[in-house]
């Protein structure tokens, strides 16, 4: 299995966190990976003529979609390839999630969607079809989603409180963003729901998750208890709690599942 993330052109950053590429080779069928849940909306293309995927996610549910867009994850995933596959992908920023359809992020959020659903006219996905390097995707998906956003402004309000929480993913931190801006707080949260596809509490609640998750991940320097406080859990039952609740495991599982991965297969699971 193959996993590389790419930075976008400058022009792109304040909407793309990253484009991704995905190969899973005959040798890797079949393909389960277990995927912690992201804290952006994803538009991806499968590269091949017959994608077949399963994807476990509370329910099942067996996609053979080309071109999906997909919001916000709040619990973990497994994903599934029953065959060789190669996708290129997009993750949006937190803050970005309504940028490139007439779509709030919310109504995407723990849902995988067809393309057509926001954009039949897009013959995108035959023109990558056609190419023959990833140099050349890269190109090709680049110029769509300069097209797409030439003429889109994202939400500051939503951006603001999204990197302020981003930085300190503590309740306080929001709170006092909110308390200087004259608008309600419904009014607040309702616009960055449809920013971000979740509310400004499961945000903080995601951010400390994926803090402590990448730490655990990453950092062999650190303990349990260590990690859980510079994720700014208030204790280690809270920090035990909150990350089984997204992960399905407690953080010792993870730490273990993980210290046997390589870069590569962390880089897929953690995002």
């Amino acid at each position: 299995m193959r996993f590389e993330k790419v930075l976008p052109s400058t022009k792109l950053q304040q909407f793309v966190k990253y484009i991704w590429f995905l190969e899973v080779a005959e040798s890797d069928i079949p393909f389960s990976q277990h995927l912690l849940p992201y804290s952006c909306c994803q538009l991806f293309f499968h590269l091949e003529q017959s994608p077949e995927m399963y994807l476990w996610n509370g329910i099942q549910d067996k996609s053979q979609h080309d071109s999906i867009f997909s919001g916000q994850f709040t619990k973990s995933i497994f994903l599934n390839y029953t065959k060789p596959c190669r996708c290129v992908g997009v993750s949006l920023q937190p803050w970005a999630g309504n940028s490139l359809f007439d779509c709030p992020a919310n109504h995407a959020s723990d849902r995988l969607l067809h393309t057509d659903n926001f954009d039949k006219k897009s013959r995108l996905r035959e023109q990558l079809l056609i190419v023959k390097t990833e140099n050349e995707i890269l190109v090709l998906l680049e110029q769509y989603l300069l097209d797409k956003l030439r003429n889109r402004n994202i939400d500051q309000l939503s951006t603001d409180i999204a990197k302020a929480i981003l930085k300190k993913p503590t309740v306080s931190e929001y709170k006092n963003i909110v308390s200087t801006i004259g608008f309600s707080r419904r009014r607040v949260e309702q616009r960055f729901l449809e920013s971000t596809g979740v509310s400004m509490g499961s945000f903080v609640r995601k951010t400390r998750f994926e803090k402590a998750s990448q730490l655990l991940g990453y950092s062999n320097q650190l303990s349990l208890t260590l990690i859980g406080l510079e994720a700014d859990y208030y204790d280690q039952s809270h920090f035990v709690r909150e990350f089984k609740e997204f992960s399905s495991m407690t953080p010792t599982a993870f730490l273990k599942q993980t210290q046997k991965m390589d870069r590569n297969t962390k880089d897929l699971i953690i995002g």
